[in-house]
């Protein structure tokens, strides 16, 4: 960074070279590799000097030095001395030992560590958090196969070997979770990764990969399914319970309808007593099932039709109830009200519709349009009477699926021209 003139008769110990050895301590001028080859005679090569320029950037260089000596003497007269910017060098140098202090970083920071196996020499590396992750000191442990093999726990090794061959001769990437067991007895969970690369004639050179510490979440993952298995526990209880409670206030029913000569009287007993069953049905179509989260709505309805044609003694009759439920996931606050809504307008068929044959049809089902779910309960019989307004009406049994669609923020429309059909539509 000086200009030619300023350089010419200039010396190491010129005041105006500011230089430093590689660590930043002062490189005094007496120590420059030209002033030792004269004091010693011997050359120096490779020596590493920053020298900072006149304009205050910092660039490195390289210097070699060769003593020169007469003949028959010992003491040099002069040195030559070469010079070999290493500037980008360096900097590409200390950017590699930055990303490599980043990657460790990274790597220790989630619990990621990087090995390296030479097929050929069984030759095997790690990255330090590899050793962080087995707990081992890289001078004291035998990295090799052998000791990497007796840290798996014992029941996971030959799941590990066979996935990793397997692999190696499928020319596929693998992925594992196993356990390792720790000298103190500990098991820690590790998701192992890796692939392979082979030569010219597809034999495999070397394999690369990670292995992840995964233990704090595999036992957050264990807490929480051991603490959702209770919660199940618990509300297949509440099922059971709900449903017992229901069942009892039935037999109440049954005993005081038993008393009751009055046939208006019992025909409302009857009718209480089909709405506590329907949802006896459904506590017990949850209790019985593997998923409270989703209920199975056609075995539901299949139970709550059945009890209704024994209920009305149409069990042996003619009529038939035919039902087609998609597959839809429902949670327990809309079932319900399907249920009692279903309950309502099939005893009504059973009980209205087929009077004068006393034989027909029925049909409940329940599908999927668009963002909305579409209930149609209809029957080939006689039909509601022509001057009856569902939405106005003395009926217990109309009046409560008035009321229960709208709980469903539904639309409920009823066609009377060929039969029954009522269609009940609401948000899903």
């Amino acid at each position: 960074g000086f200009p030619y003139n300023q350089l010419i008769g200039s010396t190491s110990l010129d005041p105006r070279w500011r230089t430093i050895y590689e660590d930043g301590s002062p490189f005094l001028g007496e120590k420059h590799p030209a002033m030792e080859t004269l004091r010693t005679g011997k050359p120096c090569s490779g020596v590493i000097m920053g020298i900072y320029k006149p304009n205050g950037m910092l660039s490195w260089i390289s210097i070699n030095t060769q003593p020169l000596i007469n003949p028959g003497q010992t003491k040099p007269y002069g040195v030559v001395s070469s010079f070999h910017d290493i500037t980008e060098r360096r900097q590409a140098e200390e950017g590699l030992r930055e990303s490599e202090a980043q990657l460790r970083e990274a790597q220790q920071i989630a619990h990621i560590g990087s090995w390296s196996v030479d097929l050929s020499t069984d030759i095997l590396r790690w990255s330090d958090e590899m050793y962080s992750i087995f707990e081992t000191d890289s001078k004291q442990f035998d990295l090799s196969k052998t000791a990497f093999i007796a840290i798996i726990h014992p029941e996971d090794r030959d799941i590990v070997d066979k996935t990793f061959y397997d692999s190696l001769a499928n020319k596929l990437p693998f992925q594992i979770v196993h356990r390792v067991l720790l000298p103190n007895q500990r098991i820690k969970f590790l998701q192992a990764q890796g692939i392979h690369y082979y030569d010219n004639n597809d034999q495999p050179l070397r394999s690369v990969g990670t292995v992840q510490d995964i233990t704090e979440r595999v036992i957050a993952e264990q807490k929480i399914i051991a603490s959702l298995r209770e919660k199940e526990a618990m509300l297949k209880e509440i099922h059971h319970r709900v449903k017992n409670n229901l069942q009892i206030i039935n037999s109440l029913l049954n005993l005081q309808s038993a008393q009751i000569k009055d046939p208006i009287v019992t025909a409302a007993f009857t009718e209480t007593k089909n709405r506590v069953r329907s949802m006896s049905l459904l506590h017990e179509t949850l209790y019985k099932s593997e998923n409270f989260a989703r209920i199975d709505l056609f075995s539901y309805v299949n139970s709550l039709c059945s009890h209704l044609c024994r209920s009305y003694g149409a069990n042996n009759s003619d009529t038939k109830v035919l039902i087609d439920i998609e597959e839809i996931e429902l949670d327990l606050e809309h079932t319900i009200p399907i249920g009692l809504i279903i309950n309502e307008l099939v005893s009504n068929a059973l009980k209205y519709a087929f009077v004068e044959n006393g034989c027909g049809i029925i049909n409940v089902k329940l599908m999927k349009s668009d963002n909305r779910l579409l209930l149609i309960v209809s029957d080939n019989g006689k039909g509601l009477p022509k001057d009856v307004d569902f939405h106005y009406t003395d009926s217990l049994g109309l009046n409560l699926v008035s009321d229960l669609t709208s709980q469903l923020r539904g639309v409920i429309k009823l066609d009377n021209s060929n039969g029954t059909v009522f269609n009940i539509s609401f948000p899903h």
